[in-house]
């Protein structure tokens, strides 16, 4: 895996630790520190004081931070559950080429997937609906001050990323699954569906891991990780929320119909087809990074949608 960190274990909390107080003078971390987890982009840990850090895996990862930190300090009053206040604790160094950003710890923990459909979490799906609906809502003209990012809601980022991931595709995919593929993005493109919508802020990875709740049943408690948000298609801030299983899923997108007014036929052709191209973003980010555990990972997510004719039957 090509993670661009020097750091050998990057699920060594206590080393990462250790090399955080050697770049940076005076700092001194409370112990013992713990492994919160790692994705694409960060590795987390978490210091004996309730302090956060993340860690950039790649070296485009403190564009992230640097533009989370800044969207952050516009949302903090504008909505309905808490969110970080992070500051950018470490630039891009030859230690840390992805930069470090810190924060203080929010209430809570991170939502889990294996109760997620029951009764009693009926409560929880209306609070991300309606979390989701007042994000959706606030007026894009005051982010016009914000770097803008690439999403998979244009023309040019969606061919973009059938260009970048068909090659590698080819190598690893039956021809009749590539021909699957190849109808699936001309019918996507034809579909003129795709952009009867209106931009708005949204999340961009709004799924149960960036998401934190207390007590039981679960109350909302807090949202996290917003390095990846930009002005797009609100449906794709509701295609991971699938993950906590449909009953769930169908809940918190009647509650944000509640909220804000939509086309269902519309807004479930569009939220079908971002399924897929949420697998097609994890199949792109393992090219570029060379990271094959998570292509393989990333094609099974594929195939497990339908796209390909192919499904595994595994959960993703």
């Amino acid at each position: 895996m090509n993670t661009n960190h020097p750091t050998n274990n990057i699920h060594n909390a206590e080393a990462l630790a250790d090399d955080i107080e050697k770049t940076q003078s005076g700092i001194i971390i409370p112990r013992p520190v713990k492994h919160l987890g790692s994705g694409f982009r960060s590795t987390v840990i978490r210091d004996a004081s309730g302090q956060v850090f993340r860690i950039g895996r790649t070296s485009n990862s403190v564009g992230g931070y640097k533009h989370e930190v800044k969207l952050l300090q516009f949302l903090r009053n504008q909505l309905p559950t808490a969110i970080p206040e992070p500051r950018l604790f470490a630039p891009r160094s030859e230690q840390f080429p992805g930069g470090v950003m810190t924060y203080r710890e929010l209430p809570g923990h991170t939502l889990s997937t294996d109760v997620a459909d029951e009764d009693s979490w009926g409560s929880l799906a209306t609070e991300l609906g309606e979390f989701l609906a007042t994000l959706h809502q606030i007026p894009t003209t005051t982010l016009q001050e914000l770097k803008p990012q690439p999403s998979h809601s244009t023309i040019a980022e969606l061919e973009k990323t059938r260009i970048e991931t068909t090659p590698t595709l080819k190598n690893r995919l039956s021809t009749d699954e590539m021909s699957r593929i190849n109808r699936w993005w001309d019918e996507l493109f034809s579909a003129p569906e795709m952009h009867e919508y209106s931009p708005v802020l949204i999340h961009n990875d709004f799924w149960h891991k960036n998401i934190l709740v207390r007590s039981n049943p679960p109350k909302l408690s807090g949202v996290i990780d917003w390095e990846h948000s930009r002005l797009g298609d609100p449906v794709i801030d509701l295609v991971a929320v699938r993950y906590l299983g449909d009953k769930f899923a169908r809940q918190v997108r009647a509650a944000y119909s509640n909220r804000i007014h939509v086309d269902p036929i519309n807004m479930n052709f569009r939220l079908e087809r971002q399924i897929v191209l949420r697998e097609f973003g994890g199949i792109g980010y393992s090219i570029s990074h060379n990271d094959n555990i998570e292509l393989d990972a990333s094609i099974e997510k594929l195939r497990n949608t339908g796209v390909t004719g192919i499904s595994t039957g595994r959960s993703t």
